[in-house]
């Protein structure tokens, strides 16, 4: 067995972040070309900070740690995602990734109030501290538009240079989609699902100042995110759609949207998981745009 290196916060350095990058595709798939791309435009997150091991120059396992400040229950909150935990196939049944969480808890408990993940197989994560919070899905049958005429909504792209500009000065300057629990500043996730994600949509809203991520599917408005330093209602943005609506399915908790809305029990693979002090019996769910 070759001897392994431990390295951490090295994204900045070329060749490492691309023998990491190597690895992405090693566990999971993920063609090196994504991550060009992530980095050509910008969208590479700056607080991304890697924990591997290193075997003969190339990372074999990994997880890495980033900011996630969030709102909680109307508070500011210190919060890290974790994500990319990943072994080689060469390198599993070693206890590396065990090892890397140990080394991650020892640099960075300190650092955060909470630390946050989503797991497919939660009970790995489980033995780390981490536990499952129960997310909501949220509906809204009784809808209408605002009486008010506004600029219809603008398509936007983010392989556009100008639009990716403007969809980053509005996150520089955004409110959290939520109150009860809404990310800060979560750009890098946001860009990235989008790129990931062709059905997602993303449109301004000229006269709010506002982009919102979403997708029309034969009549019900499926909202994903809100961009914007000044959240605009739910009829607000109806009233910018350039079709009828007959129901709203929204993916962050739309205590912002001044309307009435039902919370429904939530049905995903990817299951939240939280370490640390968390309000018990939370109705919530965080932005899909902002998952990891």
């Amino acid at each position: 067995m070759s001897q392994l290196e431990f390295l951490h916060s090295y994204s900045d350095q070329s060749a490492q972040r691309a023998s990491l990058i190597g690895l992405f595709q090693s566990a999971f798939g993920i063609p090196p070309e994504f991550f060009a791309d992530l980095l050509e435009k910008g969208f590479w997150n700056p607080s991304y900070r890697p924990l591997s091991f290193f075997a003969e120059g190339n990372a074999v396992a990994n997880i890495s740690l980033f900011d996630f400040p969030i709102r909680l229950e109307g508070k500011t909150v210190r919060a890290a995602g974790i994500q990319s935990v990943m072994t080689h196939p060469d390198h599993r049944g070693q206890g590396l990734i065990r090892r890397l969480f140990d080394e991650l808890f020892q640099r960075c408990e300190a650092q955060y109030e909470l630390f946050f993940l989503y797991a497919r197989d939660h009970e790995m994560y489980e033995k780390f501290g981490f536990r499952l919070v129960p997310q909501s899905h949220f509906c809204c049958d009784n809808i209408t538009r605002a009486p008010d005429s506004f600029t219809p909504l603008r398509a936007l792209n983010v392989h556009n240079a100008e639009d990716s500009r403007l969809l980053k000065n509005l996150f520089a300057t955004r409110r959290p989609v939520s109150d009860v629990l809404g990310p800060i500043n979560h750009s890098s996730s946001f860009f990235f699902a989008l790129l990931a994600d062709a059905e997602i949509e993303i449109a301004y809203l000229p006269d709010q100042a506002a982009a919102i991520a979403y997708s029309l599917q034969d009549g019900v408005l499926h909202l994903y995110d809100i961009v914007s330093q000044q959240i605009p209602s739910l009829a607000v943005i109806l009233s910018c759609l350039p079709t009828a609506v007959e129901r709203v399915e929204v993916y962050f908790t739309p205590d912002q949207l001044q309307t009435e809305y039902t919370a429904l029990e939530l049905t995903t693979d990817a299951k939240l998981m939280v370490r640390g002090s968390f309000p018990e019996r939370l109705i919530f769910q965080p932005p899909p745009t902002a998952e990891f």
